[in-house]
């Protein structure tokens, strides 16, 4: 009833089926691999009024939700534990300028943006999910068990 299990040990005994946590990277990967998906395709505070990068973006095609690589779940987890890396990379760099800049823009650069040697990641996902994030502070608790190896 105490027993201890290990997380690698919970996620290779009794395959797929019985790991909610891969389940929910398949299920995640089903959904964003799905052309008919209509809610993915919709980018959130991209207006003229509400953020003047993301609508640039967006109206010069560098954002494009129906543009993607297919996944599997393994690849959906680890784009994801990727962007949040970068965006930490971000907050990080901000949080040390002090008062110099607090606009996230300023720090996409190739430095906040790398997460593992030769894997540099796009700076407009990056921006969008921290535009996200600032409306759902959640977000980061939400992918903690998920993303943690």
């Amino acid at each position: 009833m105490n027993d201890t299990i290990n997380r690698q040990k919970f996620e290779t005994e009794g395959g797929t089926t019985n790991n909610p946590i891969k389940e929910f990277w398949n299920e995640i990967s089903s959904t964003v691999n799905d052309p008919e998906e209509d809610d993915l395709a919709t980018i959130l505070f991209c207006g003229e009024d509400e953020d003047a990068y993301l609508y640039k973006m967006v109206t010069e095609n560098d954002i494009d939700p129906n543009i993607f690589n297919v996944g599997t779940g393994t690849t959906c987890r680890q784009n994801m534990s990727d962007l949040i890396k970068a965006r930490g990379n971000i907050i990080v760099a901000m949080k040390e300028s002090g008062h110099h800049c607090d606009d996230a823009v300023e720090y996409l650069r190739r430095t906040h943006l790398t997460v593992r040697k030769n894997t540099v990641m796009l700076a407009g996902p990056v921006y969008y999910l921290i535009k996200v994030a600032e409306e759902h502070p959640a977000v980061d608790q939400a992918f903690t068990q998920v993303l943690d190896k």
